[in-house]
């Protein structure tokens, strides 16, 4: 990876995490379905943009960030990606990712602090994960539909294989022993991902976050979350999901709303 304080340069390299095997993140399933490759999870490619708020703004970035990040075409296991920054009037920057076509990947946006109050923990709802997930229909998706949680201690082990996964080693993740984004919205996301049988295998599509506090090593976290809006688009249905990351409890870390395809009308 090479960087300046508004560009970075990263190659955007898969793991060899099994549970990739029969999806999309698999080579040899991506090209039976027309990719050239394998496709690069999206909680990587939004790891791969948050680091530009580091070089922009340091860590202090990780405890009163935003970023608003959409894909717009798919990253492939390989794949140079340019990310840039461009300043907005309004004091924030206009984030580009584009692949080595030229073609922009990612749009979005990242400010220093967002300026919203942390929310209270007496809004927050934990629904314990089911033995059994219940499978959903289209209709079944609505707001207020809540997720559940699968409590967890983060220890070391886990924050250094999500590290290595994403290619992730800025020092200030090592050296403090916290949670990188890429690490915060896949806990989110795999909470609300293993609550239900979705009609279909839900795709991340966009992300709007903003950063509360770190997560330190040693935390239990928690996932408060659910659905806010439903929608169709181009004959797609999409929900939109509020996820809160919670630590012990007691610490909002971030909150992430993100849009997830889910069905064909």
């Amino acid at each position: 990876m090479s960087n300046s304080s508004s560009e970075v340069t990263i190659k955007a390299i898969l793991d060899d995490n099994p549970g990739y095997r029969g999806s999309v993140h698999e080579d040899s399933v991506a090209k039976a379905q027309g990719y050239k490759a394998a496709l690069i999870p999206g909680a990587f490619v939004y790891d791969y943009v948050t680091r530009l708020g580091l070089n922009l703004w340091g860590a202090d970035w990780m405890s009163r960030g935003a970023i608003t990040v959409r894909f717009r075409r798919p990253v492939y296991d390989g794949d140079t990606l340019t990310i840039t920054a461009t300043p907005t009037d309004e004091g924030a920057v206009d984030v580009a990712v584009a692949n080595e076509e030229g073609e922009h990947v990612v749009v979005g946006t990242m400010a220093a602090a967002h300026g919203r109050p942390a929310p209270t923990l007496a809004d927050m709802k934990f629904v314990s994960a089911p033995a059994t997930k219940a499978a959903l229909s289209v209709s079944d998706l609505v707001p207020g539909l809540r997720f559940s949680t699968n409590e967890r201690v983060i220890d070391d082990d886990t924050l250094k294989v999500s590290r290595m996964a994403m290619g992730n080693a800025l020092p200030v993740f090592v050296d403090n022993r916290i949670a990188h984004p890429g690490c915060m919205v896949r806990l989110t996301m795999f909470d609300v991902l293993s609550s239900y049988k979705f009609p279909l295998a839900p795709v991340f599509t966009s992300v709007d976050t903003q950063n509360f506090a770190v997560l330190k090593a040693g935390s239990m976290v928690s996932t408060s979350a659910q659905i806010t809006k439903v929608f169709e688009r181009n004959g797609k249905i999409f929900f939109e999901s509020e996820e809160f990351l919670v630590a012990d409890r007691s610490v909002v870390i971030a909150r992430h709303l993100r849009t997830n395809l889910v069905a064909s009308a």
